[in-house]
């Protein structure tokens, strides 16, 4: 299996620093208790389709997923065109008695989320939505599958949406090595053909072509429907065959496949890429899913890159220094897979590299691996696993995965269980039997100056940000990224919960929301088609000191999307109807929030650290308060709020005319008079716990959350970068707590911590998932490690290490324009800057260990802080 970390700190940063408008609704909770585990229930219709229901009580909510047993493996007279995916894309456009419009307004009414994938074996729709709606969406999702429309027109935009996704396959230089190792692993085709496919054969695809595909696999016992989530299983089975008994079966269409090849013998394969820094991929035939050796495999994976204190990490990154980052997984398909392991480093340390890593190999071989590493790598990967099959659709993925590659569809859980009984002659007999020097496939991206110089690896040149003043209104910031095909708009404004009471509470969560849904001259739906037909995304955003909206487009329709993003800000109608319907979405996502570990227990701390302040309320509002918002509540409150000259727009991406754009906005925006220094607001008075809180939340949940949260700075604060760079420190990735909680002991599934900070004084704090009987162990941890560093100086190489993590993680943030955009604007905004990123790098690099020292006993002091503690009580 790939071994996957996971990691949530992320998601608890985009949930402090905004809430996603377009998140999923879900009904009231469900009365029914369910137990720990239960059993899918597989049936086989009349007509040969497959249906498994998994009941999962423990959401409002169900996940349905109809899988076509066929992916680009089997695209025959096709082979390298990416029909199969095609096809996937043309589902979502509509079938004859539920066009496109239809169907996307359909979903939004059923409070559900639709997706769809393909693979190398299987094609998958995905629905999740609230669980009386169950009947809704399987017809939903049956219509749209067995009958789709593949509009000739539609057809058309789709290709050219796909065009893109295919040559940004070949900019991304992660994307490439991968298609690069793959085309070199395996020696023929399908296996070497990306999924997506090959531009000149997919050029040549019609619409006659995907009808006949279509119906070549799209037939009744080719298909399989997996539900999960609140349902009586029973039940499930009968309103599936329902729906879905009268889709006609067929002849089985060949499945033969030619058995895929690997390299016989070792290979290397070297290219000039646009990169700053060698990139290479290298790895050995393995083998399928189902292969007596995949457990070691997957163990072996672990104990080689997951981690500080994993083998490669250790001896190639930390003590020989040959390597900036590694990672392995274990990719096992329906067929022979591939050992992968990939890394960044300088390319005159490649051979070094291979060297160290093939003594690395050779202890293994030897048997040089104690029980306790071995079982600490099977804690490790049975943890992540715990963790990936939390969400619904999750859970019928791993069961559709399941049932077509292992013919059962509870063959993950047998799967760990097998992992329990590897051995370490196991893990010695794998690293004989797949690391051989002699079957290595070697790939390598270099940056282009290394064939000149490889002594000289220049950094190329930052492109610059400009920033102009619309007289009496708002200030833009432009920078232009050559090639980048993409443009990305963000209008930020002042708001969120600092300009919020209790009573209003979620006022600019829905503001931001009803920006997209309509305006005097555009209905939400064709708000929709016009940002779709340019390639783009639209999305609302909200947060504690902001609000607005962003959109991602192709740079060639730059004009056409300014104009709409215009019209968005500036004539919003706030239609009734469109109204009603996000406030009800609204509510559901305020209850949902509760089903998440996390939000749910973050939501405590924050209301439990923090007596008043705009820490204090919810992003997303109360149940009561949203209820309360009208019509002419937003109308006033965008009145109020919405001053062009407080705005700060963002243009980043391929914008090869600035001032043409410029034009366009001072069009749009341009006021009589002149524009006044905008305003840096004052800080608002916020009140702090004085005394220690601690709280059980108890939760019937197969995890536990603690969470500790300490009183933080503003971001004018001098305090503010050494905060940040103490909460990295002691629970970032590969920090003190990490090493000691996860790595040494096994104790906790993932951790991370934070200093969140805005106009007003923020919090810190710090995180840990773990067994629900080990929480008070964890804790106990994390506050000695704590109490240690509020009394030991830092070591010079902690800070430098630690110092380097944080200004690469924040210039690896930056990597998008749309990522870039966001925090410029952000920044111009809060009165640090546009260009604040450098100053940033450069407080960040100035820290030394007496001002990190200082502030754990500022900051982080046991006197006056909350505890929480989420999960079931033990």
């Amino acid at each position: 299996m790939k071994y996957v970390k996971f990691s949530f700190l992320p998601a608890l940063i985009c949930l402090i620093m905004a809430s996603a408008a377009m998140s999923l609704a879900v009904s009231e909770s469900s009365a029914r208790s369910a137990p720990s585990r239960l059993s899918v229930n597989k049936r086989v219709l009349d007509n040969g389709l497959t249906v498994l229901v998994k009941p999962d009580y423990s959401n409002p909510l169900v996940s349905i997923e109809v899988v076509i047993k066929t992916g680009s493996l089997y695209e025959g007279l096709w082979q390298g065109s990416g029909i199969a995916h095609l096809v996937e894309h043309m589902i979502f456009k509509g079938s004859r008695d539920l066009p496109r419009e239809k169907l996307e307004s359909e979903v939004r009414r059923l409070g559900g989320m639709i997706n769809g994938y393909t693979s190398y074996e299987l094609t998958g729709y995905t629905l999740v939505l609230p669980s009386q709606y169950l009947d809704e969406g399987l017809k939903l999702l049956k219509t749209v599958i067995i009958d789709p429309a593949f509009d000739s027109t539609e057809l058309e935009k789709e290709k050219q949406v796909i065009l893109n996704e295919i040559r940004l396959n070949r900019d991304d230089p992660g994307r490439y090595l991968s298609r690069l190792f793959w085309r070199n692993a395996y020696i023929n085709e399908p296996y070497n053909l990306p999924i997506i496919g090959v531009e000149s054969s997919f050029l040549t695809l019609a619409e006659d072509d995907l009808k006949k595909f279509h119906q070549k696999w799209y037939v009744a016992n080719n298909i399989i429907v997996a539900v999960a989530g609140d349902v009586d299983s029973a039940e499930a089975v009968q309103k599936i065959d329902t729906v879905f008994g009268a889709v006609p079966a067929a002849f089985y269409p060949s499945r033969q496949l030619p058995a895929p090849e690997t390299v016989p013998a070792s290979k290397s394969h070297v290219e000039d890429f646009d990169l700053n820094s060698t990139r290479m991929m290298f790895g050995f035939p393995g083998v399928s899913l189902t292969d007596s050796d995949a457990p070691g495999l997957d163990i072996l994976a672990v104990i080689l890159a997951h981690g500080q204190t994993s083998r490669l990490y250790k001896s190639l990154v930390k003590e020989n220094r040959l390597l900036e980052t590694v990672d392995a997984f274990n990719y096992t398909p329906q067929f022979p897979g591939l050992f992968v392991i990939s890394c960044r480093l300088e390319p005159q340390n490649i051979d070094k590299a291979l060297e160290a890593f093939f003594l690395q190999i050779e202890q293994l071989k030897r048997g040089k691996i104690s029980r306790a590493e071995l079982e600490k790598a099977r804690k490790v990967y049975a943890g992540d696993y715990i963790l990936n099959r939390q969400s619904l659709e999750s859970q019928t993925r791993r069961m559709v995965t399941d049932e077509v590659f292992a013919g059962t569809p509870e063959f993950s859980q047998q799967y760990l269980e097998r992992l329990n009984t590897v051995s370490i002659s196991d893990i010695r007999r794998c690293a004989k039997r797949y690391f051989n020097p002699d079957r290595l496939v070697k790939v390598v991206l270099n940056p282009a100056s290394v064939s000149k110089n490889i002594e000289t690896i220049p950094e190329k040149p930052e492109m610059p940000i400009i920033r102009t003043v619309i007289p009496a209104g708002p200030t833009v910031l432009f920078r232009n990224v050559p090639d980048a095909g993409m443009v990305s708009l963000q209008a930020v404004l002042p708001g969120g919960t600092r300009r919020e009471t209790i009573g209003d509470n979620g006022l600019f969560n829905l503001l931001s929301i009803m920006l997209t849904r309509g305006t005097r001259s555009r209905s939400a739906a064709e708000i929709a088609e016009a940002v779709e037909s340019m390639g783009g995304q639209l999305e609302p955003f909200s947060g504690y000191n902001s609000y607005g909206i962003r959109m991602n487009l192709l740079s060639g329709d730059l004009m056409k999307g300014l104009e709409l993003f215009s019209d968005l800000l500036l004539n919003p109608v706030f239609s009734e109807s469109e109204l009603e319907f996000e406030k009800q979405l609204a509510k559901k996502r305020i209850k949902s929030e509760n089903d998440d570990i996390f939000r749910h227990t973050i939501n405590i701390l924050k209301k439990n650290l923090f007596l008043s302040g705009p820490y204090k309320l919810n992003i997303l509002g109360t149940s009561d308060s949203v209820s309360a918002f009208s019509r002419t509540q937003l109308q006033k409150a965008q009145q109020r709020f919405f001053r062009p000259e407080d705005m700060v727009i963002s243009v980043f991406g391929e914008v090869e005319d600035a001032d043409k754009a410029v034009s366009l906005l001072e069009k749009k925006f341009k006021r009589p008079g002149v524009s006044p220094p905008r305003k840096v607001e004052s800080e608002i008075e916020t009140a702090v716990v004085d005394a220690p809180v601690f709280l059980r939340n108890n939760r019937d949940k197969a995890q536990a959350v603690v969470m500790i949260g300490f009183p933080g700075v503003s971001l004018q604060h001098p305090d503010r970068y050494a905060l940040e760079f103490a909460c990295e420190l002691l629970a970032g990735s590969g920090s003190v707590l990490y090493r000691k909680i996860r790595e040494e002991r096994g104790l906790a599934y993932t951790l991370g911590g934070s200093s969140i900070s805005g106009p007003d004084t923020g919090f810190a704090f710090i995180y840990a998932a773990t067994d629900p009987e080990e929480a008070g162990r964890v804790r106990e941890l994390i506050e000695a490690e704590i109490a240690r560093l509020r009394q030991e100086p830092v070591s010079q190489e902690l800070l430098l290490q630690t110092g380097n993590y944080l200004i690469g993680r924040t210039r690896i943030s930056r990597q998008t324009p749309a990522s870039f955009g966001f925090s410029a604007a952000l920044d111009e905004l809060l009165g640090l800057g546009f260009e604040h990123y450098q100053t940033y790098e450069r407080r960040i690099a100035e820290l030394g260990p007496k001002e990190v020292q200082a502030v754990f006993k500022r900051y982080f002091d046991p006197a006056r802080c909350a505890v929480i503690i989420t999960g079931p009580d033990v």
